[in-house]
């Protein structure tokens, strides 16, 4: 499992879910090929969760079939005390 931080490289920095990689949002476009097409991908931002919608739906038409949104995103992760990386 790959898991994608798409907020901004400061966010990233300040704290993130282990062993994620930082791809923010802003760079999709351009980064998107470092998201394996093999392996279980999990998207996530401190965005709303339409927002999101459209990133998966980009990838979604670019041939991803393996990724899926973290529901809460950061945010749901952070409230809920899970371990964080700084």
């Amino acid at each position: 499992m790959v898991l994608v931080d798409m907020r901004k490289p400061a966010e990233y920095q300040a704290g993130h879910l282990p062993g994620a990689i930082s791809l923010p949002m802003a760079d999709l476009a351009r980064r998107h090929r470092e998201i394996p097409k093999a392996a279980r991908v999990v998207l996530y931002c401190q965005c709303p969760l339409e927002e999101m919608g459209g990133v998966y739906n980009f990838l979604f038409d670019l041939g991803y079939k393996n990724h899926v949104v973290l529901e809460d995103g950061f945010d749901g992760w952070y409230r809920s005390r899970y371990p964080l990386v700084k």
